[in-house]
């Protein structure tokens, strides 16, 4: 009997090429894409879950008291006193990202010409003794943690020993980084998986008395702080003992620590500040949506495969009616049925399975993302999809198994049998269903799209277009190469900033009037030298510029933008004998005349509004040279920056990047959101309009003698085109206006993230329903003009 059914579903199959090959094919990308994004998601769920203690690790943030802001970022000495003063805490760790640097092989000077073809450039972090007890990286080979009290001490992961040693014993060897004194090889430690928001190459020993001032100063936040906590610690007790014990040794009086869950880092801190550490992040808004994504996608493949299953089940009745007449029995027919329906359901999970291991290399470039897909690892996950698939196919294989095999053989082979309005009725819902779906997705490309365009284009107060950033330390000769740049012809200004455009800059404390610390604020605070403004095109609205010719302006001037004016109350047209009063690194409260104000400009991101802003006249401190190239000549003098950079500094390369590509990385995120929902919404169109073929052809099949009587009475073939079109079109358009509220709601929401946003128009909803309209008649157009231009008489002899 079972072989009996297994034969019959492969006849039907072979027999109904085009809807089986719609069905299957549909169902398999599907369950192909769903399968993908459950693994994205997945990749980010799971990120530090690898380590033994992952839910009782956190990390030490600094929320500032009066706005809230988040620093991912901690004093140095906190960790060593709460560890020694809460016995909650386990093991404390303190960890600065170091950036990428070059690792020369033993025997090579870093000096020498030949260092930079042998050398192998890393990303670098410094972690104190305490990186191996809180968190579960393995050292595979050489000495433990306590090697990171040493100075010189260096781990390296086994790509980078392989790359630097080949196939000798790394450990011991001598090594030549710039800036580590001693460095030898320590120890070997497995490199991080790509879910962990902790990435290494090299470690390097952290010796808060090297770097005291930021450190080793409970004054300063310039590392970032883990704890781990015993199995059964109060987290909320921890942090307050932790509050008290940062108040106990004069933390920063502006902020107050506070414990992260190390499994919230990855996901939930979109709006923190100086996370650089925090690799690969990811918003949970994201996260979210993509499964939503998923989810549509998965039953927009569900609803074709139904559709269309119950749409072909009529055509089977007189078979059905043939079955009963030999003797099968209700319970035959629904097995068939149902057994032919999970076959096909089945077949497409597997078709899937083989989709996404062909596409697993290139999925990387498109999501942006390292995926790790293991069919092997996850079978629980891929045992839960055989089952939605299994249960898709009973699902599917209802209609016909059920009201087929209820109808009597008699009824069926007179040809009375009818499926009713009540299947046709579900399957136009459907395919509005689908359509309300892919509108959306439609709708959300396009206001993404939107947004990222206007506030690329926004102007920001400031030039950023052919300035070229190069970064060169804090070193005292660095006037030597800003001068000769300056004589080249392609350089029109240089100037000296501290910071890029982000939200990682300094801060300081500033007060109100009377200098009281109650009601104090944070500003952002660059060091900047006489040119910064001028290269920029910062204009100044009140007061002057710095100057050489006015000692005094290094050591007590200030410049503030006006966003500070407003929020110190001042008058801008008012300021003689203005000064800003403001806490040091020691705490003293110090005051500085403000000698001009500029027009604001924003170089934080665009989710944030503009916040006060204090200029120092100290070049010295400002470690990035900017430089405002000439139009049209900007790879000659780059080429001539460089050759300049190399006269007076043999021994270093130049890095180098432009000021709009790094404004543009805060957009980031922004365009692979809006890539990949993309991506994901074409796929969905074309599932829907898969499914929409099906159905026209059914359609179609079902009218055949209506459109030839409608021939043969004349009848205009436009006229028929426009008849069988109509039907479906307008289910289209009812999709479109529920489509629209519903994409209006999820992107005003989406939108509120950002201070800066477009307004949303019209324009984007009705760009989504001329393209889901035209998708669909493009859909429609083949079949029925094929219908419409059909030979009446080849009709005639099919059916009579």
């Amino acid at each position: 009997m079972f072989k009996n059914y297994v034969i019959t579903a492969f006849r039907n199959l072979k027999r109904n090429k085009m809807y089986s090959t719609i069905n299957i094919v549909g169902l398999a990308i599907g369950f192909a894409i769903s399968l993908v994004i459950t693994f994205y998601i997945l990749h980010d769920l799971t990120f530090d879950r690898f380590h033994h203690n992952a839910d009782n690790i956190y990390r030490v943030l600094s929320i500032g008291k009066k706005r809230g802001t988040k620093n991912s970022i901690t004093s140095g000495p906190l960790m060593a006193v709460i560890k020694e003063n809460i016995p909650e805490i386990q093991a404390v760790t303190r960890v600065y990202n170091a950036g990428q640097r070059r690792i020369n092989r033993p025997g090579v000077e870093a000096a020498a010409e030949e260092a930079f073809s042998s050398s192998v450039t890393a990303r670098a972090i410094f972690a104190d003794s305490g990186f191996f007890d809180v968190f579960s990286f393995k050292v595979l080979a050489g000495a433990k943690g306590e090697a990171l009290n040493v100075p010189g001490s260096v781990f390296l992961t086994p790509p980078v020993a392989r790359a630097i040693f080949g196939e000798e014993n790394p450990l011991g060897k001598p090594l030549t980084i710039r800036r580590v004194e001693n460095a030898h090889v320590a120890g070997i430690v497995e490199a991080p998986p790509s879910n962990s928001h902790v990435q290494y190459d090299i470690i390097l020993p952290l010796i808060p008395k090297q770097r005291a001032v930021w450190w080793d100063s409970w004054k300063n936040l310039g590392l970032c702080g883990y704890v781990s906590l015993n199995q059964n610690a109060d987290p909320l007790l921890v942090n307050k003992k932790m509050c008290r014990v940062a108040e106990d040794n004069n933390f920063v009086e502006i902020f107050e620590p506070r414990l992260q869950p190390l499994l919230d880092i990855h996901l939930g801190s979109a709006d923190h500040l100086y996370d650089f550490f925090n690799r690969g992040k990811n918003d949970v808004v994201v996260v979210y949506t993509m499964a939503a994504i998923g989810l549509m996608i998965i039953l927009i493949a569900c609803i074709n495969f139904i559709n269309l299953s119950t749409s072909r089940a009529a055509k089977r009745a007189t078979e059905v009616g043939i079955r009963k007449v030999v003797g099968a029995n209700r319970r035959n027919l629904t097995s068939q049925f149902l057994g032919e329906s999970i076959l096909m359901t089945t077949a497409s999970f597997f078709i899937a399975l083989l989709l996404v291991k062909i596409t697993l290399p290139y999925l990387d470039t498109i999501l942006e993302k390292k995926l790790e897909i293991n069919f092997s690892e996850n079978p629980l996950l891929i045992l839960l999809l055989l089952v939605i698939a299994v249960f898709i196919g009973i699902i599917a294989g209802i209609f016909p198994a059920l009201v087929l095999s209820s109808f009597k053989p008699a009824n069926i082979l007179k040809g009375k049998f009818h499926t009713g309005r009540a299947g046709v009725v579900l399957r136009k819902i459907l395919v509005v269903f689908q359509f309300v779906i892919t509108t959306s997705l439609i709708v959300g490309v396009l206001i993404v799209i939107a947004q990222i365009n206007f506030l690329q284009s926004r102007d920001m107060g400031y030039h950023r277009e052919q300035v070229l950033m190069i970064p060169i330390g804090l070193r005292g000769d660095t006037d030597i190469l800003k001068n000769k740049l300056e004589t080249l012809p392609g350089v029109l200004s240089l100037g000296r900033i501290s910071s890029t455009p982000g939200p990682n800059f300094l801060r300081t404390e500033i007060l109100r009037e009377g200098g009281d610390r109650t009601k104090s604020y944070t500003a952002c605070k660059f060091y900047v030298d006489e040119s910064l403004f001028k290269t920029l095109d910062i204009s100044i609205v009140k007061g002057r510029n710095f100057s050489k010719q006015f000692a005094t302006d290094a050591e007590d001037a200030v410049i503030v933008n006006e966003t500070q004016v407003e929020k110190a109350g001042w008058d801008i047209d008012d300021l003689s004998g203005k000064r800003l009063a403001m806490v040091d690194i020691e705490g003293k409260i110090i005051y500085k005349p403000v000698i001009g104000v500029i027009k604001n400009f924003h170089y934080l991101t665009a989710r944030q509004v503009i916040e006060p802003m204090v200029f120092f006249f100290s070049p010295r401190q400002a470690p990035l040279l900017t430089v405002r190239l000439t139009p049209g000549q900007i790879s000659r003098s780059v080429e001539e920056i460089e050759t300049e950079y190399k006269k007076i500094y043999p021994d270093r390369q130049m890095h180098r990047f432009f000021l709009d590509d790094e404004f543009d990385l805060q957009f980031n995120n922004d365009r692979k959101f809006a890539g990949n929902i993309g991506i994901f919404s074409i796929i969905a169109i074309i599932i829907a309009c898969l499914g929409l073929i099906g159905l026209v052809s059914y359609a179609i099949e079902q009218r055949r003698l209506e459109i030839v009587v409608r021939k043969v009475y004349g009848c205009p073939e436009l006229k028929i085109v426009s008849l069988l079109s109509t039907d479906f079109l307008k289910w289209v358009a009812l999709a479109n206006v529920i489509a629209w509220p519903l994409g209006y709601l999820a992107m005003r929401m989406w939108l509120n993230e950002f201070v800066y946003r477009v307004t949303l128009t019209v324009w984007p909803f009705l760009l989504a329903a001329v393209g889901s309209l035209i998708f669909a008649l493009l859909t429609l157009s083949f079949q029925t003009i094929k219908a419409a231009r059909t030979n009446p008489a080849d009709t005639l002899r099919e059916v009579g």
